[in-house]
């Protein structure tokens, strides 16, 4: 009986911390996980934080089910964001999503005004030709 006590407090706990957590299904998630009530129902928050560099991923929240949770690993702040970075793991992952992104890009296009297009198109000459003026600046300084 006093197992089952015990049991009840730990369910009870607030959980607010880094962590490396699996779901199942074989997917690793790194961040900040809090208990939360969410729609009536304990759920885990997963803050994911920002991934900098070449290809950078935004912070992002996720709301986990515990019922999908396997695995549940307390680490350093420090660990938990080098882990977040090799993880890689963006705020929507799934074909589907890809393809619905790529429907909305379409749609966003197809009703550009003429000016907007050409404005993009303008920035993106002048891009180049800032590009080009740099490239030819450097291969002067080199002698070039």
């Amino acid at each position: 009986m006093d197992n089952d006590l015990d049991l009840q407090e730990q369910q009870t706990e607030e959980f607010a911390q880094w962590a490396v957590i699996q779901l199942m299904g074989h997917v690793t998630y790194s961040g900040y996980v809090e208990s939360v009530t969410l729609f009536g129902k304990p759920m885990a928050k997963l803050t994911i934080p920002e991934i900098t560099g070449e290809r950078s991923i935004p912070s992002f929240t996720k709301f986990i089910s515990p019922n999908s949770l396997y695995d549940v690993t307390p680490v350093a702040e420090d660990f938990a964001i080098k882990m977040a970075a090799r993880l890689r793991k963006a705020p929507v992952e799934n074909y589907a999503h890809n393809e619905v992104i790529k429907e909305m890009a379409k749609d966003y296009v197809k009703n550009m005004k003429a000016t907007e297009v050409a404005q993009i198109l303008l920035n993106k000459k002048d891009d180049s030709a800032a590009i080009a003026e740099n490239a030819s600046a450097d291969e002067d300084d080199l002698g070039f």
